[in-house]
């Protein structure tokens, strides 16, 4: 019987390749245990944001949201782009570009420690031992972290998306949890909330990429330019973070913590659902370094197309719902609900 289903199930998905133009039993093989990761993703991170709202103070939940944008904009001088040059590799054969990779990554993380403990002189200066202190532990976890986290890449590339689904809840739960268990028994101060926030995410990374090392046993081998195209990838993603994470900072260093809070929750599900998005970069990109460039150009505008219908409908249920979700989960910031609205409209803006 269940033999039948699963024939009946690869048959329909062969006439559905007709109007795709895609491998669709691939793309269901792949996308349902990254829908399950991205899942356990939306319903931890709902639960952070949940008790963020509900048990954190704006000012303050808006001085952590700071210390993860200023993050973010120093942490794109280091190998950002590594994480799409082990995936393209690995999918090539080059399972070493892993154990490279994290090697490369901790190595050219000189210059980020360098400027968070500039950061955490300058705040310490100006008397602001939380900034300083925050600063200081990002210049001590954030390498560790970038390093680490290019397992996922590592399965990715191989396309264990199953494995890949499974740590991805790991550790899409853990930190949250952590977070979650923090606001309610230990504190609230923005230091204790960062403190848990690099710390449980540093441990879940080592854990994850030293598991990984185990029960995949990479071999060496490498690609001379995988190194070369991730510098490459990491300039290019020095502007895009840039622009993603510079709102966030002039919105605190103007505003403050507060403004930084609700701004934080004018896109916080917009974000959540973009991020679906990122299902079908990761089952592409394996596929695509193995397709011949004139195939691309044969079938990538169809599935663009698929790909904006999806996005406008999404886009139209979120507007539609968004005041009786936030009155229901944020109401303390119910101000935010006509400006996430309208930043929905990201969502039409391709996957993020």
């Amino acid at each position: 019987m269940f033999e039948e289903t699963k024939g009946a199930l690869v048959r329909t998905l062969h006439i559905v390749e007709r109007y795709t133009r895609t491998d669709m039993v691939y793309a269901t093989q792949g996308s349902f245990w990254l829908i399950v990761e991205k899942s356990s993703a939306l319903l931890f991170g709902f639960l952070m944001s949940v008790a963020f709202a509900n048990f954190m103070v704006p000012e303050k939940y808006g001085i952590y949201k700071y210390v993860l944008s200023v993050v973010g904009v120093v942490g794109s001088f280091a190998l950002s782009g590594m994480t799409t040059a082990v995936n393209q590799a690995v999918s090539r054969g080059f399972e070493g570009a892993l154990r490279a990779g994290f090697r490369s990554s901790i190595r050219w993380s000189g210059g980020i420690v360098v400027a968070f403990l500039g950061l955490a002189a300058y705040y310490f200066f100006h008397r602001n031992a939380t900034l300083g202190t925050s600063f200081i532990i990002a210049a001590a976890l954030t390498p560790l972290i970038n390093g680490t986290s290019l397992y996922d890449n590592f399965l990715a590339g191989k396309q264990r998306f199953e494995a890949k689904a499974l740590y991805g809840a790991l550790r899409n739960s853990l930190p949250p949890l952590a977070l979650i268990a923090t606001l309610f028994f230990v504190g609230k101060e923005p230091l204790i909330v960062v403190a848990t926030y690099f710390i449980s995410t540093a441990a879940v990374a080592w854990f994850c990429y030293r598991d990984v090392l185990r029960r995949f046993t990479p071999h060496n081998q490498t690609d001379d330019a995988t190194l070369a195209f991730g510098k490459h990838l990491s300039v290019m993603n020095i502007i895009d973070t840039l622009s993603g994470q510079a709102d966030r900072i002039i919105t605190f260093t103007l505003l403050g913590g507060t403004a930084l809070a609700v701004y934080s929750f004018v896109e916080v599900i917009p974000d959540q659902i973009r991020g679906l998005g990122s299902i079908v970069g990761t089952l592409a990109l394996p596929k695509m370094s193995k397709t011949p460039l004139a195939e691309l150009k044969q079938t990538l505008p169809r599935k663009f197309f698929i790909l904006m219908a999806l996005s406008v409908a999404s886009v139209g249920v979120y507007i539609a719902v968004a005041p009786i979700f936030f009155k229901t989960f944020f109401p303390v910031y119910l101000s935010a609900v006509p400006y996430s609205q309208w930043y929905s409209l990201c969502i039409l803006g391709l996957p993020g």
